[in-house]
């Protein structure tokens, strides 16, 4: 039990070494975020409302309201304002057209920014790895200010969904800059990539609850035995956690390519429907695994199965990430691996209280209880994706999703079961642990003793 203890801990320190950086916004400048992919340009200008409001002399407001209604009604003056104080051309003076799309507001009370979304209407061969960016808004009324140039995106230089490290800036005298990228080593164009599959599983609810409904019937059960027969080895556990983890990410992987290759093409709401549909479809399984073990001897097929539904998710993600836009085979290869690598986090930290209560009287309670809480989900976001209710689910689901968030209620559940445990030790109430012969083993013997006689 000591060394399966040990597996949370070491992977908790890996996803902890990668994990994200957060930007703070100043209130005080502005941001210019370029993206890079094989053949296409695209970025985001975001400035601060108080500056523009004085500038362009409207009153904003400080609340997401009033932010809004004021964007609305001077929305061409805002565009125009920006597109005339930034241009991006080419090193030989080619000027490209810059479209925007729709503004958006980021709302921090009096720090609040305007995000302005735009693509590079210009068709590249390869996209260029040298340009000139020039930006001046506001910096031309107000010596005093300054802006930050990020990239954002550019899997060969192994950037990614980078919002806090700058490599430029604009000020007084100097609002021209010339950027000019590197080609990362293949290695680290793959880390780049790998920690956003890890933060497509940590962050998505419902990945995080099925995973943990998966190893409940693993960690809580002998496999094809009930809860009056023995509760399964610390090895056995591990085998088929790796047997049952080994099926869904056969499954999973083959959606998840699939839709990074853009073979599969479905909505959003499509994906969602079939990921809750999954959810649900597990929960079910985790029961019938205790009422009707013989079950789970089609237990590996029935996980793929499942898997390939996640999968989806998975490959949504992918794609709202742009990764299919840049290096799609490497950046499917680097995704893949953080995909996993995240999956076997959460079971492993699924797998650690539920392992530690298995031998109490509680472990049906556990078993139900797990399965409850994926139905209860499960059924919501269907019923929320086919009334087209817009429910906000998100503020239900933010517990599981939220990064360390999930990892502090996890090892929580850890040290109370651990207290649970050693509580009914001390009353001498766990139960024995196998090995358990598998039944239809039992019962070729008992045909062959009956046979000889």
């Amino acid at each position: 039990m000591r060394k399966f203890l040990l597996v949370p801990l070491f992977l908790v320190i890996y996803v902890l070494a990668g994990g994200p950086t957060a930007l703070a916004h100043s209130g005080k400048q502005s941001y210019v975020y370029l993206g890079f992919y094989d053949s296409e340009l695209d970025g985001r200008v975001e400035i601060p409302v108080r500056d523009l409001g004085a500038v362009l002399d409207i009153d904003f407001g400080t609340n997401r309201e009033t932010i809004t209604a004021a964007l609305e009604a001077n929305r061409n003056e805002i565009i125009a304002y920006v597109d005339s104080h930034m241009a991006l051309e080419s090193v030989d003076g080619d000027e490209w057209d810059i479209e925007y799309g729709a503004v958006s507001v980021l709302n921090l009370g009096a720090d609040s920014y305007l995000l302005f979304p735009f693509d590079v209407a210009e068709d590249f061969d390869e996209a260029p790895r040298e340009l000139v960016v020039e930006f001046d808004a506001i910096i031309d009324v107000d010596p005093d200010k300054d802006a930050l140039l990020h990239i954002e995106n550019d899997v060969r230089s192994g950037v990614v969904k980078n919002e806090s490290d700058p490599i430029l800036g604009f000020s007084t005298g100097q609002t021209v800059q010339v950027v000019a990228l590197d080609t990362a080593p293949t290695l680290t164009q793959l880390g780049a990539v790998r920690g956003l599959g890890t933060d497509g599983v940590r962050a998505g609810a419902v990945h995080v609850l099925f995973v943990g409904v998966l190893m409940a019937p693993v960690a809580l059960l002998a496999r094809r035995r009930g809860f009056r027969d023995p509760a399964p080895s610390t090895l056995a556990v591990v085998r088929r956690a790796a047997v049952v983890l080994g099926a869904f990410g056969g499954g999973a992987l083959i959606t998840l390519w699939l839709t990074g290759l853009g073979i599969i093409d479905l909505s959003s709401r499509s994906v969602v429907a079939a990921t809750s549909v999954s959810l649900l479809a597990v929960s079910v399984w985790a029961v019938l695994a205790w009422l009707r073990p013989s079950t789970t001897a089609r237990e590996p097929a029935v996980i793929a199965v499942l898997g390939v539904l996640q999968g989806l998710g998975f490959g949504a993600t992918f794609v709202d990430d742009r990764l299919d836009r840049s290096r799609a085979v490497l950046s499917l290869v680097g995704f893949s691996f953080g995909v996993a690598a995240a999956v076997v986090i959460v079971a492993a930290l699924a797998l650690l209280p539920m392992a530690l209560l298995r031998r109490t009287p509680l472990a049906p309670v556990v078993l139900v209880g797990v399965a409850a809480v994926g139905s209860a989900y499960a059924a919501v976001w269907i019923l929320d994706g086919v009334l087209d209710a817009d429910w906000s689910l998100d503020r239900f689901a933010n517990p599981w999703g939220v990064w360390p968030r999930n990892l502090v209620l996890a090892l929580l559940g850890a040290a109370l079961a651990a207290g649970l445990r050693a509580l009914f030790a001390a009353r001498d109430a766990l139960r024995p642990v196998g090995p358990v012969a598998d039944p239809e083993i039992d019962r070729t013997a008992e045909r062959e003793t009956v046979a000889s006689a």
